[in-house]
């Protein structure tokens, strides 16, 4: 924490100790468990992304009954010893989310968080079988989004996927010689993804100041020029290549972002101004996972998602 505050993009860890000894702990996923809002810097309350809708719309419903853990994807972590004294500072508990994933935080300055807890314990008296609901009261964290700042830009959820755009922006604004890049987000699967090349994977389109689409380069002019007539895996393009997504760990930050080319490499750039950058991905979802499903694959589209870019 710096200042007393988390930063936007930094990776929250929770972790449960106990004072009363040894304790084993069941928590759902991420729709059960926790639940979360965010005011902003105004007051009100900050819009969610796409993720951030899947964080506790099931609070209420959180399950104790043994026998039906595994299909409310419930993992188990284990409370010992109190924090710091018996067990130190570190945290190596379960990852939880960057606030900028959950939450549109399109303004800078100071926001504050409200996070709830809650798990399956042991009850209290030890002789009696099952677990009971633990749920702990909301806690208060700032955190802070400085002047300039990386940012997510998420599409909506496709087969319980998700593509985001990573950036820098300063003042809400994207610049083109920055370095983007794409990642993909996936909660509660364990799929295998395969991802087309830029001539197949992605399309792009940039609007000017004037509403006109911008001439493309020769490097743009080969970015989505398959992308429609995608369908199979079996019927790519020649020379096309695919990038292995593999979420089998069942962790969605397992698969790292990747780069997109510049911006100012892909159009013919000349007036300052704001801009508009439209972009579209799809990628293969293999469904060998999924016992009885009459498709090998499924291509899963995602709708254009608009950023704003400065060229000062």
């Amino acid at each position: 924490m710096a200042n007393g505050a988390f930063l936007f993009d930094d990776m929250l860890i929770w972790r449960p100790f106990s004072n009363v000894g040894y304790r084993r702990i069941l928590y759902g996923n991420v729709n059960y468990a926790f639940r979360v809002k965010m005011l902003g810097p105004d007051g009100k309350e900050t819009a969610r992304t796409e993720l951030g809708k899947e964080y506790g719309f099931r609070f209420d419903q959180l399950i104790t009954d043994a026998s039906e853990r595994s299909s409310r994807g419930m993992g188990m972590i284990e409370a010992e010893g109190s924090y710091g004294a018996d067990v130190g500072d570190e945290f190596s508990g379960q990852f939880l989310f960057k606030p900028q994933e959950l939450f549109q935080m399109e303004q800078c300055g100071m926001y504050r968080m409200e996070l709830e807890f809650q798990v399956s314990g042991p009850h209290k008296n030890t002789n009696e079988p099952g677990y009971e609901l633990m749920r702990f009261p909301p806690m208060k964290i700032e955190v802070e989004k400085p002047l300039t700042a990386s940012f997510f830009d998420f599409s909506s959820t496709n087969h319980g996927v998700y593509v985001a755009i990573i950036g820098t922006k300063s003042n809400g604004l994207a610049g083109f010689d920055d370095g983007l890049q794409w990642r993909v987000f996936c909660e509660n699967q364990s799929p295998m993804l395969e991802s087309p090349d830029l001539s197949s994977g992605f399309k792009m389109k940039l609007q000017g100041p004037d509403g006109k689409d911008v001439p493309r380069t020769a490097l743009g002019r080969t970015i989505g020029v398959n992308f429609d007539a995608l369908q199979t895996l079996d019927k790519l393009p020649p020379g096309s290549k695919l990038t292995e997504l593999n979420f089998l760990s069942g962790t969605y930050n397992s698969v790292p972002a990747k780069p997109l080319p510049l911006l100012k490499n892909c159009f013919d750039i000349k007036e300052a101004g704001i801009y508009a950058l439209e972009f579209q991905m799809q990628l293969f979802r293999l469904n060998y996972m999924d016992p009885g499903t009459n498709k090998s694959e499924d291509l899963l589209r995602f709708p254009p998602m608009t950023i704003k870019v400065n060229f000062p």
